[in-house]
């Protein structure tokens, strides 16, 4: 009787133990929250360091929870052995999806605000948490840079069996890759002039930033950067065509537009059709 009457004293001191760790992260969460929502620091990193405060919170509270019922939760799982296969069957799915978001976050393949592309996903990441990723998508495909106006959810097992794609990976400014066609009878080299003219004419406000970005990137990373300068180069498709593949530094955020204004201004010098 006495040995059951000290067991329930204990279990109650263990949940209003569970209650007070809830209350103080709670409060501690909502504080830092709140000062980070009114420093003076833009949307993006806002959101990051909001996403941080709320997943590293709830992984304090599980940790303390752990802590105070490890006596019960080690009793508790000698009494569940025989049904643990059956567990983990009904459970694989999540566990899948933790295991993922474990590994996302270990290895950090990107960060909220990157565009990735992952098992024909494509999108702008805009949350993460421990079990799925948001994005917003871009798309179709990946030869267009705007938003469908659909946000996708998608489950962190996805990343234990598929290559993540980060075309934010140079942070600030990316290289940018696009194809023009052309038929081999066609002034080819007019229009691989003309291009390479564009590009410059279009990348100058932000070249020396890109180098600045890249160099220090190459420098964190250790890696050697490539060339920043605009580029034009061609290979032949098939026996009747051939594409200008061209490439140039751009902001993240604005490498859709950059290719279009360059696109067009090159059908309107290329073959005289102006709006």
């Amino acid at each position: 009787m006495n040995f059951e009457y000290f067991q329930g004293r204990e279990q109650i001191n263990h949940l209003i133990s569970s209650g007070l760790l809830l209350l103080i992260i709670w409060i501690i969460k909502f504080a830092i929250s709140s000062s980070i929502r009114k420093s003076t620091l833009n949307s993006e990193y806002k959101r990051k360091w909001v996403i941080h405060v709320r997943n590293y919170s709830s992984l304090v509270f599980v940790i303390g929870l752990a802590a105070i019922w490890s006596t019960e939760l080690q009793a508790f799982a000698l009494s569940i052995v025989a049904i643990a296969a059956a567990i983990v069957i009904a459970t694989k799915e999540l566990i899948l999806c933790f295991l993922g978001g474990f590994l996302r976050a270990s290895n950090h393949p990107f960060s909220v605000g990157d565009r990735i592309e992952i098992n024909n996903y494509r999108g702008d990441v805009i949350d993460t948490s421990l079990l799925t990723t948001k994005i917003m998508e871009i798309g179709p495909f990946n030869i267009t840079h705007q938003y469908t106006g659909r946000a996708i959810t998608i489950p962190n097992s996805i990343f234990l069996a598929n290559p993540v794609v980060n075309e934010s990976f140079m942070d600030q400014y990316v290289l940018h890759v696009f194809q023009i066609p052309m038929k081999l009878t066609a002034d080819w080299k007019r229009a691989e002039g003309i291009l390479l003219k564009l590009a410059n004419e279009e990348c100058s406000a932000f070249i020396q930033k890109a180098k600045l970005n890249f160099d220090r990137v190459g420098r964190k990373e250790g890696l050697e950067v490539p060339s920043v300068e605009p580029r034009v180069t061609y290979h032949v498709y098939d026996e009747k065509s051939l594409r200008l593949v061209v490439r140039v530094p751009a902001p993240s955020s604005q490498k859709g537009k950059l290719e279009h204004t360059i696109v067009k201004r090159f059908l309107e010098e290329f073959y005289g059709q102006k709006e």
